[in-house]
């Protein structure tokens, strides 16, 4: 797509966003959606508007993303678990990289290989947190990070401090 954080102008997103689909911007949020329906790119500016923040890529209508256990055998275990994040709802948690996130909804009673992916948020921490990266963090929009505990049930992953739904 070639936009990355904390480093393309705000004022060349629409312009490079135009080649994926049909692009809303309202100023403060520039909105991508596809062609296909099965892919939403959301581009947050950085507060003073000179740069892009971060990328949320919106796949859960999107059958032929990476499943979680691809994306780990790409990126490697996660570092952290919180819940919820962006979405507001508990049902779903979000895993830590260092500078990705990634929304998987909860489903059966632990954390599941084929979980489904529906956000992926790439980001530049130093700016987002003021931390090198997302994986140093206590906390995330007011949640506990907790660390990674594996694919443990959802009930060990509440009695650490994970919200339960």
């Amino acid at each position: 797509m070639g936009i990355v954080s904390a480093s393309t102008p705000w004022a060349d997103v629409t312009k490079k966003l135009t080649l994926y689909g049909t692009v809303t911007n309202t100023g403060n949020l520039v909105e991508v959606y596809a062609g296909d329906g099965k892919n939403l790119y959301r581009v947050v500016p950085e507060p003073d508007y000179k740069t892009v923040a971060a990328l949320e890529i919106y796949v859960q209508n999107n059958p032929q993303f990476p499943t979680l256990k691809e994306l780990i055998r790409q990126y490697g275990v996660p570092c952290g678990v919180l819940s919820p994040r962006q979405s507001g709802t508990l049902r779903v948690t979000t895993l830590l990289y260092p500078a990705m996130d990634i929304e998987i909804v909860k489903s059966g009673s632990s954390l599941d290989l084929n979980a489904k992916i529906t956000v992926v948020t790439l980001v530049d921490p130093t700016r987002l947190t003021g931390n090198q990266d997302l994986c140093t963090l206590g906390s995330l929009d007011k949640a506990p990070v907790l660390p990674w505990h594996g694919f443990a049930s959802w009930q060990y992953y509440a009695t650490h401090g994970l919200a339960q739904f």
